[in-house]
């Protein structure tokens, strides 16, 4: 039997223990509630059974210092790790192949109204060949996979050549701090694989993403004196229909192929207490996704910033208000974008073990942003490939197919194999 069958046959054994090991998962609350997060209980759980497959675990809570010593730091305000441990398994290889980290984030939004969900959000409840529950396609099923490919192999007794990390990191929802503290604690490989959802198929890429809350003043007061004040609304319309403009202009003149052309998603308005008083301020917050062909020196988004910034200063020259009271712009966050060659020894690998299940193996970029993008910019070569699907995300009612599951398994074993060396 080959070594390909062996693992197949070995995975498809342990298929109920697969299906378990997610349940669990989801039936921890792991969810992040900034400037916190519920991690530590799953976390507790993850070290403990990554202690029972032998590996050498670290538990730690994640240390502002270590955010800083690799590129990607996204401030998103003071958060507190206290009881929110980072938990990584090593298993040395036996020398003479390549490296490779295994990364996954154990946190979730939170449930939501309970009242809409139709199945139990931390039941792990399984019908009609699916598991139900908050994390269940992003990312706990991830975890599964990649934690039972290992537990397979060593099931088999195979013994890589590679060195194998396994990370379970936290506050990947809120903002990628667990994978930074793993590469500032010196967890380094010659190359990652994150098993986020991506229904099977294999993302090479994703954008950046960049977060801006903008501010405009007025003068304000009862609504009967609208002649004599200064609606800020009026001039936040203004800065609306300027960005719709810039992102129309983006369209035509900032694609890069395979990715979605860059936007601008202007996601929440806010202004005024009550209908007949005119506000004194009023906010919109977007969210702006950038390509890798227009990532500044350092790999973010400081070419689109100036450029958002240097067309409102424009706009508000021109006005006879905001001229004198310019709008208020704030960054609240930019998520490099992420890139590795199609041509690359990780994708072709990955692909070839994909491949070896699927009779059309995909591969493209994601529209939305992974962890995966930390090793990419500090120079090691990552990629998305993850059971469940991304549409999954985040909704009332998240489920992954126990198929995608196991097959995500299967795949990630294969390549663990390939890429590390037995």
């Amino acid at each position: 039997m080959s070594l390909k069958e062996r693992i197949g046959k070995k995975v498809r054994e342990n298929q109920d223990e697969i299906v378990s090991f997610c349940q669990k998962l989801i039936q921890f609350d792991s969810h992040v509630e900034p400037p916190s997060g519920f991690e530590g209980e799953v976390q507790e759980f993850m070290n403990d059974y990554l202690e029972t497959m032998g590996l050498q675990v670290d538990m730690w809570e994640p240390r502002e210092d270590e955010f800083f010593k690799y590129k990607g730091y996204v401030s998103g305000g003071k958060r507190d790790y206290r009881g929110r441990p980072n938990v990584v398994g090593t298993l040395p290889g036996k020398g003479g192949g390549r490296s490779l980290i295994l990364n996954g984030h154990v946190d979730t939004v939170p449930i939501g109204p309970r009242s809409l969900w139709q199945h139990d959000p931390l039941g792990g409840e399984i019908r009609d060949g699916r598991i139900y529950g908050r994390g269940a396609s992003d990312m706990k099923s991830g975890i599964a996979a990649m934690v039972m490919a290992l537990k397979s192999l060593l099931d088999l007794k195979i013994t890589l050549k590679g060195d194998l990390i396994l990370e379970s990191v936290v506050d990947e929802e809120s903002t990628g701090n667990g994978t930074l503290a793993c590469l500032g604690s010196g967890y380094l490989a010659d190359a990652a694989l994150v098993p986020e959802p991506s229904d099977g198929k294999i993302f090479r890429g994703h954008p950046g993403v960049m977060g801006l809350k903008i501010t405009t003043t007025g003068k304000g007061g009862h609504a009967s004196a609208r002649w004599h004040l200064t609606n800020p609304v009026d001039k936040l319309l203004k800065i609306q229909v300027l960005l719709q403009k810039l992102e129309k202009e983006w369209l035509i003149s900032k694609t890069q192929y395979p990715f979605e052309p860059p936007s601008i998603a202007q996601t929440m308005i806010h202004a005024g207490t009550n209908f007949n008083v005119v506000p004194e301020t009023a906010t919109l917050t977007c969210d702006i996704k950038y390509l890798p062909q227009h990532a500044d020196e350092n790999g973010f988004g400081g070419v689109l910033q100036r450029e958002v910034e240097e067309r409102i200063s424009v706009l508000a020259q021109s006005d006879v208000w905001m001229k004198d009271h310019p709008p208020k712009l704030e960054w609240l966050a930019d998520g490099n974008p992420s890139l590795v060659e199609k041509d690359h020894p990780i994708v072709q690998t990955i692909r070839k073990c994909v491949g070896a299940l699927q009779e059309k193996t995909r591969i493209g970029v994601a529209t939305g942003c992974s962890d995966v993008r930390y090793f990419v910019v500090n120079g090691i070569p990552g990629v998305w490939y993850g059971p469940g699907h991304y549409s999954q995300a985040h909704v009332t009612d998240e489920y992954a197919t126990i198929e995608s599951i196991v097959d995500a398994t299967e795949s990630i074993a294969l390549f663990i194999t390939d890429w590390c060396g037995s």
